[in-house]
């Protein structure tokens, strides 16, 4: 849940720096035609892009693995420790860490 929060709000500061498009400019852009329903069928992929490219930023690959099984994948935390190959008390640790270390790329990139 909290992935979903900063991804959201990563987004939603990306969105706000834009800058603003002058409505009478006919230049086609598939993100804001709603009447073919591209706008609803690429928002789930760019908020994935978002997240990959944050999760791209992190130094530890261990880490960005455990945040992408678990968060991305939507993995739970048995399934995860199980594909990292980790007990349960480290995946906890790591897990405790990988949070810190991605909520850190993201204070460095001024998004929270």
């Amino acid at each position: 849940m909290w992935l979903k929060i900063v991804t959201e709000n990563y987004c939603h500061q990306l969105f706000t720096k834009r800058i603003t498009v002058d409505e009478n400019n006919d230049v086609a852009n598939d993100r804001n035609d709603i009447r073919d329903g591209s706008f609803l069928s690429n928002t789930r992929r760019l908020d994935m892009e978002d997240v990959q490219k944050t999760l791209s930023m992190m130094p530890n690959q261990h880490y960005r693995k455990l945040i992408e099984y678990r968060y991305v994948d939507e993995k739970t935390n048995e399934e995860t420790a199980l594909l990292l190959e980790m007990s349960m008390a480290n995946y906890y640790n790591c897990h405790k860490r990988a949070k810190a270390q991605y909520c850190e790329v993201l204070r460095k990139e001024g998004l929270i």
